[in-house]
């Protein structure tokens, strides 16, 4: 049994022992994953669109969780949101939005989570739909 304690995202790896050098390099290692909240997201796809089209955004984000190789492991859930309301449902990387003329819904921003740490929110960006 042990205990860890006042850990930092440098703390993350692997790790094994043994009582002799040949134990210790015989494997049965545990890797340390140290959650951190992910990078702040950044909404991207086309703002300025014609209407009666659709268009898609996209929310990219990383994990910051270490060790590196594990966080290409992640997989992120993302939340959107529409003039700063929760869009339900809505939990994958890319939305599809269909752009009329009178949009009234539209300030688009998400977040991203990872292991219930969840990102700060993006910054918003605006659909203008072209006559």
């Amino acid at each position: 049994m042990f205990e860890i304690r006042y850990i930092t995202l440098d703390d993350a790896g692997y790790y094994n022992g043994g009582m002799t050098a040949e134990a210790a390099w015989s494997g049965g290692g545990v890797v340390l994953i140290v959650y951190n909240k992910p990078s702040k997201p950044k909404v991207t796809g086309d703002h300025n669109v014609e209407v009666n089209r659709y268009i898609l955004l996209t929310c990219s984000s990383n994990s910051t969780s270490t060790p590196d190789y594990y966080s290409k492991l992640v997989t992120l859930s993302y939340t959107w949101f529409v003039n700063e309301t929760k869009i339900d449902k809505e939990t994958t990387e890319s939305l599809k939005l269909y752009v009329a003329k009178d949009i009234r819904y539209n300030r688009y921003s998400c977040t991203s989570t990872d292991e219930d740490v969840e990102s700060d929110r993006s910054d918003p960006v605006q659909i203008n739909p072209l006559c």
